[in-house]
């Protein structure tokens, strides 16, 4: 990527990092309950960039609008909140 600022670098991963470990827990089975306090960090972060990230095709179209914040943002990265191993 370049030069870029550390802080964006770093939100970029935790958001990585917190969407690809519900994955791997959904992908277990086991129920993906991410830490509250990083969801809302990084949804904070991600509102200003999720139309970013979808036109450039790096997250598909978003799965819906939920009541719980880690869903909601699991759906604003393309995911289905509600998959599970069937």
């Amino acid at each position: 990527y370049g030069e870029g600022r550390l802080g964006e670098y770093a939100a970029r991963l935790a958001a990585d990092h917190l969407v690809h470990g519900g994955d791997l827990a959904a992908a277990i089975g086991r129920p993906p309950r991410l830490d509250r306090d990083v969801v809302a960090g990084v949804a904070e972060w991600f509102a200003d960039r999720e139309e970013l990230y979808r036109s450039v095709g790096a997250i598909g179209p978003r799965a819906g609008t939920h009541d719980d914040p880690q869903d909601d943002l699991i759906a604003g990265f393309g995911r289905d909140p509600g998959w599970r191993v069937p």
